[in-house]
């Protein structure tokens, strides 16, 4: 019998910690019971735990907040399974993946863009003060470096596509130096949560039941890419600066944009009285954007038409046709420019647009 009485004054984190080092939880009941206290749900969710009966599946834990989020809200949330799907039980906490990879692929950016809009709009309807977090990988999937590579900038663009977007993203570690890690022929996790590779003589060690083979692994660390103007790394802390500077981005109300005859695509995001357009360009090809043949119709929040953007704030890609990992000479290639109402947008580049009065 759990004494909730003597951890009534903890935070949730903390009380979900000590329930789970002192109490006999596992990783799901720990959460479930944090968040709820209910002794039979505490032992429904026993089974959980580990991923799954240990298993190594999804996250215990995040079951748990699963669970306790069905009660919270009476069941009448439901967890999104593909594109099309409802928003999930967690929609204000995991954003949708779903879609990116096939736009960072140089797939059709409207689909991902429009499957945003609809995912937040569902979210929002649930609980208006609601963040999404989005991210592409955790730490129950193969790593994206294994499906979004360097040799394809697929690893440029698929960061353009979440840190350039709405809500407050979740950066898996490793991501921004291209760690690899994939389950493989493996029944292990262990592959999927390798060692940070710091490269400055830390004794970190991979998880015990790795059997990823080094030689698969990035020779890239924390270290070598630290003073390197043309790391992905660099590339990573240059993306979040621009959207520091551009908080719209983040929190604004997000209304995705048809571009009519092109791959490219994106949004406008209004906050606090202004707004931004915010535009990617997935292909290995040069495209030509008409602002002024946009709908801005469904913009909530401001007026807005194709003279408000009339500067680009930021741009950020690769900018070239063919992407060759040992010549990143023309890095940070990516530009944006307008010609009059007219955005040219480089291969492999988003940019950020606002009023320059």
């Amino acid at each position: 019998m759990i004494d909730f009485e003597s951890l009534k004054d903890l935070p949730l984190d903390e009380k979900a910690v000590e329930l789970r080092r002192s109490h006999g939880c596992n990783c799901c009941q720990a959460v479930t019971a944090a968040l709820t206290e209910d002794p039979l749900l505490i032992q429904a969710s026993g089974g959980f735990g580990g991923g799954m009966g240990n298993r190594q599946g999804t996250c215990g834990a995040l079951a748990g907040a699963v669970i306790a989020a069905g009660l919270k809200t009476e069941g009448l949330i439901r967890v999104g399974e593909g594109q099309d799907a409802d928003a999930g039980a967690f929609a204000h906490l995991e954003a949708p993946r779903e879609g990116r990879e096939e736009a960072a692929a140089a797939g059709d950016v409207n689909n991902y863009t429009g499957y945003v809009e609809k995912y937040l709009n569902t979210v929002r309807s649930i609980r208006e003060d609601s963040m999404i977090v989005p991210f592409i990988t955790n730490h129950d999937m193969d790593r994206a470096a294994g499906f979004l590579t360097m040799t394809t900038g697929r690893s440029y663009v698929g960061a353009n596509l979440y840190l350039l977007g709405p809500g407050s993203p979740f950066l898996y570690y490793g991501e921004e130096l291209g760690m690899r890690g994939s389950r493989g022929g493996a029944a292990t996790d262990a592959n999927r949560r390798l060692a940070m590779l710091w490269g400055d003589g830390d004794k970190v060690k991979d998880p015990t039941g790795t059997t990823y083979s080094k030689k698969n692994q990035t020779t890239d660390t924390v270290e070598s890419m630290k003073g390197q103007d043309l790391s992905l790394l660099t590339y990573y802390k240059r993306l979040i600066m621009i959207r520091r500077a551009n908080p719209e981005i983040a929190r604004g109300t997000y209304t995705a944009l048809k571009i009519s005859g092109s791959k490219a695509g994106g949004f406008v995001s209004v906050y606090d009285g202004t707004a931004v357009m915010v535009l990617h360009n997935t292909t290995t090809q040069e495209v030509r954007i008409d602002l002024a043949s946009l709908d801005y119709s469904g913009v909530k929040g401001l007026a807005v038409n194709a003279s408000y953007f009339n500067l680009v704030a930021a741009a950020a890609g690769l900018g070239k046709q063919t992407f060759d990992q040992n010549d990143l000479s023309y890095y940070p290639g990516g530009t944006a420019t307008l010609e009059g109402t007219v955005l040219v947008l480089s291969p492999q580049t988003s940019a950020v647009l606002r009023n320059g009065k």
